[in-house]
């Protein structure tokens, strides 16, 4: 292997996007062994019905957050190379604003069809308001990591993933 070979080869290894993707690779395989490795202990410390409970809590969880905040943060990440510093952080502003508007309306309908909902889910309607708080922070959550991963900022985005894991 001659010269310029090898620092070429040593030039992408040591670039910020090998090292930034390797600890985004870590931190994404480390947040997704967490909830494999609890797999045993609840299926253990659950019956089959209270195992049910849960798991439709995370599919309402997963349907009000496809509408609370309409999912804008991918749109958050690919602003941040488009619009400058005052630009942006009035586009991030609108988008919480935007967040705010359909956590309203996810409310309002979620009220509206409580009955409903708890008798098909089984879920008690006291935990709506848990599921709708849990989706209003996911969203900002789901953004500033957004934010961390248009910075290159690998480190916080993988303490930020693990903590909240």
């Amino acid at each position: 292997m001659n010269l310029y070979n090898k620092k070429s080869i040593t030039g992408i290894a040591n670039s910020s996007l090998i090292k930034a993707s390797g600890v985004y690779s870590l931190a994404s395989l480390l947040n997704s062994a967490i909830p494999f490795l609890l797999l045993p202990i609840l299926t253990h410390y659950l019956n089959p019905e209270e195992y049910g409970i849960i798991s439709m809590f995370g599919l309402l969880q997963s349907i009000v957050g496809v509408f609370s905040g309409l999912s804008i943060y991918g749109a958050v990440q690919r602003e941040y190379f488009h619009l400058n510093g005052n630009e942006y952080k009035e586009y991030v502003g609108n988008c919480i604003v935007i967040l705010f508007l359909s956590t309203v309306l996810v409310t309002i309908l979620i009220y509206l069809f409580s009955g409903f909902i708890e008798e098909i889910s089984s879920i008690k309607k006291d935990l709506f308001w848990i599921i709708i708080l849990i989706s209003f922070y996911q969203f900002v959550i789901l953004t500033l990591t957004s934010i961390y991963r248009a910075k290159m900022e690998a480190i916080k985005l993988a303490y930020f993933k693990l903590a909240l894991q």
